[in-house]
């Protein structure tokens, strides 16, 4: 049965030890067992680093020495850096772990990339806190001069005392049972906001009755069976 090619033999001559996991030497540069590994145990002949192959009737076996300073690791396989292509050994196999040429800091990049979003947010939010603050003043200042058109034109008993009154603006309901002229003319005024006051004491039916009576709607409130109204005056506005 042919020998399976697996492991490495021990360089050393006497002994030619079949190794599953053989040792590279970082001096010479050859593989040994367990046993040998130690330069005292091969008597190694500290070779040249960088590319070394073993003599003597060995397989020959290539290993990569690592060109970080003070390191004297050696690979079986080649580990290059893919950004700067220096030879280095596992264990720095990382940009920072060799001091690459091409490493590129990321906290400074990070940073500038928070301080660019945290510019965009805080300008987002100022420009919308600005945006509310004019809606607000501006729904302000619409309400007070809603509020002082409708104390102009409202219409009401004038023996309410100015403490005491309510000011509306109601939308006056399309009587039933009128003809076709008077129902369009109704139509248009429907569309007619009123202005009104009224006592803040009085009651909802008073104050329907009252504005029924002083906009001339036919109002049979008292009569249950009475069905004259489409529907109750709207109230769209309240000061």
């Amino acid at each position: 049965m042919a020998e399976l090619d697996v492991g490495h033999h021990c360089a050393v001559e006497h002994c030619g030890q079949l190794d599953f996991l053989p040792f590279v030497c970082n001096g010479c540069g050859k593989v040994f067992c367990l046993e040998h590994r130690g330069k005292d145990d091969h008597a190694c002949t500290e070779a040249t680093p960088g590319r070394a192959a073993p003599a003597g009737g060995a397989a020959a076996l290539t290993s990569y020495a690592c060109h970080v300073p003070a390191c004297s690791a050696r690979e079986l396989l080649p580990v290059l850096c893919p950004h700067c292509s220096l030879q280095v050994c596992f264990r720095h196999r990382h940009q920072v772990d060799h001091a690459c040429v091409n490493l590129q800091e990321a906290a400074p990049r990070m940073q500038r990339t928070q301080e660019l979003v945290r510019g965009i947010t805080e300008g987002r939010r100022g420009a919308a806190t600005a945006a509310g603050r004019r809606g607000a003043r501006s729904a302000a200042v619409t309400a007070r001069v809603q509020l002082m058109k409708t104390k102009q034109q409202a219409v009401g008993e004038q023996g309410i005392p100015q403490e005491e009154r309510l000011y509306l603006r109601v939308r006056l309901p399309r009587p039933v049972g009128v003809s076709e002229g008077q129902q369009q003319q109704q139509q248009q005024e429907e569309q007619e906001e009123r202005a009104v006051f009224v006592s803040r004491a009085w009651s909802v039916g008073r104050v329907v009755d009252w504005v029924a009576s002083a906009t001339r709607l036919p109002n049979n409130n008292h009569v249950a069976s009475a069905k004259t109204w489409r529907r109750a005056v709207e109230i769209v506005g309240a000061s």
